[in-house]
Parts: C-alpha cells; structure tokens; sequence
C-alpha cells in the first residue's frame, strides 16, 4: 500500500557535461575572432579602394585639363590655317590635315571627360553617397 502523502520529486543536475559548454563558448570565440578579422580586411579593403578612386579622379583631372588646353590650342591652328588656305597661302590638304588633328583632340578630351565622370561616380559609390 502507498501512503496518501508521498511527494514526487526529480532533479536533474549535470555534473559532467564532456566539455560540451566548454567547446561551444571556445567555438564563439573563435567566430568573433574571424568576424572581427573580416570586418576589418573590409574596412582596409575600402580604404584602399578610396584612395585609389581619388588618385584616378585626380590624375584623370590633370589629363582634363591637358586635353581642354589641347582642343584650344588645335582650334586655334586649325583656325589660322583656314585663314591662310582662304588667302591661298597654304593647300588643301594642310587645311584638311589641321582640321583632322582639331578633331583627335575634340575626341579626344570628350574620352576623357567622360572616364573622369566614371571616376568621380566611382568614388561617390565607394563613399556611398550615391
């Protein structure tokens, strides 16, 4: 017969967890440690790249720069040219030759206009103000 006041109770309390705790905690350590080392391997990675983006801004100024003073400096031989060619002094192929070379440099500095804007676009992604 049972008595009409027993009370059960049951405890589980691990005395020896085979180092489970022990191996999951050195694990999260371990993913904070490559999470750290990633995020700043990125973090060097964009610096990088910035610094690259800016000196291809500015080296591809200076190259504006030229091909603007180019463009000026062919439209204003062409110009003369068409001068001495309404006056007969020089041919028509000099005339044509002058106004080809006006040209390469119009196509010129329209090239480079346009990788500068892909360079400062870059740079604005790079910095995410885009």
């Amino acid at each position: 017969m049972t008595p009409k006041n027993i009370i059960g109770l049951n405890a589980s309390i691990p005395i020896f967890s085979s180092g489970l705790r022990k191996s999951r905690v050195g694990q999260a350590k371990i993913n904070l440690y490559m999470i750290n080392n990633t995020r700043e391997l990125m973090d060097q990675q964009i610096s990088l790249q910035e610094r690259q983006a800016r000196f291809n801004l500015n080296n591809l100024l200076e190259q504006y720069e030229t091909q603007k003073r180019n463009v000026e400096i062919s439209k204003e031989v062409f110009e003369s040219m068409k001068l001495k060619f309404d006056q007969g002094i020089i041919s028509s192929l000099e005339l044509t030759s002058a106004n080809s070379n006006y040209m390469s440099a119009e196509g010129a500095f329209t090239n480079v206009l346009f990788q500068l804007l892909d360079a400062e676009l870059t740079l604005r992604k790079i910095k995410g103000k885009l």
